[in-house]
């Protein structure tokens, strides 16, 4: 049995800067989910689903009040390293995203 865990990210609509740009592959599943109103990112493990979420929430941080992580519970340590290592202002993370 797999425990489903939804970690919720309060983010405010303050600008934040990535530290890496999306890989060639991520592009696509990007620019995707961004006509989109709601969807999933149904992509194999290690290609970039967390890095490719950042993005969305970076492009649409004026639109969006949350970002929901449907994860299983032992990955949740797993994003927020991910977050924290996307973000390149590490003095607006706390502000930026806060678990809830």
């Amino acid at each position: 049995m797999i425990v489903l865990s939804a970690w919720t990210y309060q983010m405010n609509t303050a600008n934040f800067s990535l530290t890496t740009e999306l890989l060639p592959h991520q592009v696509p599943a990007a620019e995707k989910m961004l006509r989109t109103t709601i969807g999933a990112l149904f992509m194999d493990m290690g290609t970039g689903k967390s890095r490719t979420t950042i993005e969305l929430a970076h492009r649409r941080i004026s639109k969006i009040d949350k970002v929901v992580w449907f994860c299983p519970v032992s990955l949740k340590e797993t994003v927020r390293q991910e977050v924290e290592k996307n973000i390149a202002d590490k003095k607006k993370l706390k502000e930026l995203i806060s678990a809830l």
